[in-house]
């Protein structure tokens, strides 16, 4: 293509200093708009999870007088409609400068190779990632380009791939430190420092241009972007499970010892239903819930990492769209750090409790949902370790809304089962999982479910929607058994899952959120099973665990929201929930390596006050209570 070049007319020298100011002036407010709308995003994007990239002194806190070199690119970076200013050298929180451009565009609007090259690196919405999702696409003469905030990446694109200029390499999303859907874009020619990249992206401005390129040959993306025409290839092949596949099909072969498949003896799949039928509201608007789109309220790394014992208070009232007056929230709580340790999520009208919302290892990101009341608009999180944290709020509580129907825990998925619908996932491969293999109504806004991926082909990423909806990421590495639960909105469709590379899939759920269901109310936690340092032991033989009157609980209850914590010994071990009066089913609520702990979000049915927890090897739990019903 025609490269623009720069008019070659002179620049008239100025006869005063007021013209420059004027334009420093409006160039500052320029940025701070963008700064604004971007919510905030941090200079440097690469600073973390990945080399830091150094900020030039010489640079000025306004784009006006810093141009950057005219580069010809194959393609913009971004589908249509969009928009966009010069806003590089504009300050940054931390005393950093943005170093690249940001393209203002609808979240799930393709974003595009601007050069040919190699997928160098790739970038995951980790806690305190400034970048979120994102590539760095590496041209032959070392150029390279950085692209960030990504919602998602398509199918079946790898580090070491190669791609041409116009290929849809991710989609617009607001992952990391951005508070609006916007594409973060840097240009380092030779593999230096940046440059301005402004005046690159504007000489070809494809901001109006919404038709797709002919070289796009990506699927279209699961999250609801336009629709790529019927001359580019469609989606890879997509594991569309009909019916739920029975607990009591057995295997063709056993690689790991995790998740017995063994038959369930329980006569029924779920608790039996209230004797009176549930009130369709709450009025205290404490127990029944909205979900919301996924808001970030805090990612902690570096200088506002969590500090060992040291109380962090987040904002949730009137954060983005949250309701000021909101009475609790659900938040999905995603940590890493360099030492084992325990988080803790709670009200922040007492001191931390001797409780765990999550217990993380190191070199591994730990992930779960944690119920909590809100005081005065907050809430507050401990760890007893330093820790990078990352809370998105997932609902909030509200007068209307879904309630909570635990189920004995159902086995909607296990790949390693001899059903010929049922086979070890590819990469990119997409499960769609029907709201009654889900054993929820086609009603329901959520689920409590377990996702444990065994023996995947290298590390990777599962990925869990709604389907068409907004994507959860979860990281995993190579191991054997990586298992973790959430509370993970669906809609009539489902759920829809798929994982970056190769692995075994299984999926367990024990509760369907759904708006006639029975309130159920976020307390703050209370330890029922092991003490506040001893887990309890555990094996086969099943443990009845007291629940409703224990101190801080209610004398009634029919429901809990548990954080159960399992630490295996000398083998991989699962975890079972259920209410006492039934039998064990053979579904679990989790899973661990040997050696390794984990902890749980867990819906539960309570009989008679009790709930039984059982594992299939020697093993020590812990059991807090954060919700009843």
């Amino acid at each position: 293509m025609d490269v623009v070049r720069p008019s070659s007319s002179p620049t008239r020298p100025s006869l005063s200093t007021r013209p420059q100011r004027v334009a420093v002036a409006v160039g500052l407010i320029l940025a701070a708009v963008v700064t604004v709308l971007a919510g905030f995003e941090v200079g440097s994007q690469e600073a973390v999870g990945a080399e830091t990239t150094t900020t030039s002194s010489t640079i000025v806190a306004t784009s006006t007088t810093i141009p950057g070199p005219l580069l010809a690119l194959g393609a913009f970076p971004v589908q249509g409609k969009c928009s966009f200013i010069d806003t590089y050298g504009a300050p940054r929180s931390g005393g950093r400068l943005h170093e690249g451009v940001d393209i203002m565009a609808k979240a799930g609007q393709y974003v595009y190779a601007v050069a040919a090259g190699t997928l160098t690196k790739q970038y995951l919405d980790t806690p305190g990632s400034l970048s979120g999702y994102g590539w760095r696409l590496t041209a032959s003469d070392g150029t390279y380009y950085f692209y960030a905030h990504f919602s998602g990446f398509p199918p079946g694109l790898a580090v070491g791939d190669k791609v041409v200029a116009g290929q849809i390499i991710g989609y617009v999303g607001e992952t990391g430190n951005a508070g609006t859907p916007h594409l973060h874009f840097e240009i380092h020619p030779g593999g230096g420092v940046p440059v301005n990249p402004t005046s690159s992206i504007k000489a070809i401005d494809g901001c109006a241009v919404t038709t797709i390129p002919t070289v796009a040959t990506n699927p279209p993306n699961p999250s609801g972007g336009q629709d790529i025409p019927a001359t580019v290839p469609t989606t890879p092949p997509t594991l569309a499970l009909a019916v739920r596949i029975p607990a009591t099909e057995s295997t063709t072969e056993t690689p790991t010892t995790i998740l017995p498949t063994t038959p369930a003896t329980t006569p029924a799949t779920t608790p039996a239903p209230p004797t009176t039928p549930p009130a369709s509201t709450d009025p205290l608007g404490t127990g029944r819930w909205t979900f919301v789109e996924p808001v970030v309220v805090f990612n902690g790394s570096g200088a506002t990492a969590l500090v060992a014992g040291v109380t962090k208070q987040i904002t949730v009232g009137g954060v983005s769209g949250l309701a000021a007056s909101s009475a609790a929230i659900m938040a999905r709580v995603s940590v890493t750090a360099s030492a084992a340790g325990n988080v803790v999520v709670h009200p922040c009208s007492a001191t931390a409790p001797q409780t765990t919302t999550l217990s993380v290892e190191p070199g591994r990101m730990a992930i779960t949902t944690a119920m909590t009341p809100v005081v005065a608009g907050k809430i507050c999180v401990t760890a007893g370790m330093a820790a990078n944290v990352k809370v998105t709020v997932t609902a909030q509580a509200s007068a209307t809304g879904a309630g909570l129907r635990p189920l004995t825990t159902v086995r909607a998925l296990d790949t390693r089962l001899a059903n010929p619908i049922s086979v070890r996932l590819k990469a990119a491969q997409k499960v769609t999982l029907s709201p009654a293999m889900l054993a929820a109504s086609a009603s329901a806004r959520a689920v409590t479910a377990t996702f444990t991926i065994v023996n995947p082909s290298a590390a990777g990423n599962l990925v869990i929607a709604a389907c068409g909806g907004t994507e959860v990421n979860a990281p995993f590495i190579n191991t054997s058994v990586t298992s973790f639960s959430l509370v993970v909105p669906m809609n009539g469709n489902g759920l829809c899952v798929s994982s970056s590379v190769a692995t075994d899939l299984v999926v367990d759920v024990d509760g369907a959120w759904e708006p006639d269901a029975p309130a159920i109310a976020a307390l703050a936690p209370v330890r029922v099973l092991g003490t506040s340092t001893v887990a309890a032991t555990t094996g086969a033989t099943p443990t009845a665990v007291a629940v409703a009157g224990v101190v801080g609980l209610p004398p009634a209850l029919t429901s809990a929201n548990l954080n159960v914590t399992l630490i295996g010994a000398s083998a991989v071990v699962s975890v079972f929930v259920w209410p006492c009066e039934q039998a064990r089913p053979a579904a679990a609520v989790g899973a661990v390596a040997a050696s390794k702990k984990a902890t749980f979000a867990v819906s539960a049915a309570v009989a008679n006050g009790q709930v039984c927890v059982a594992t299939d090897e020697a093993a020590s739990v812990f059991v807090d209570v954060s919700g009843a019903g």
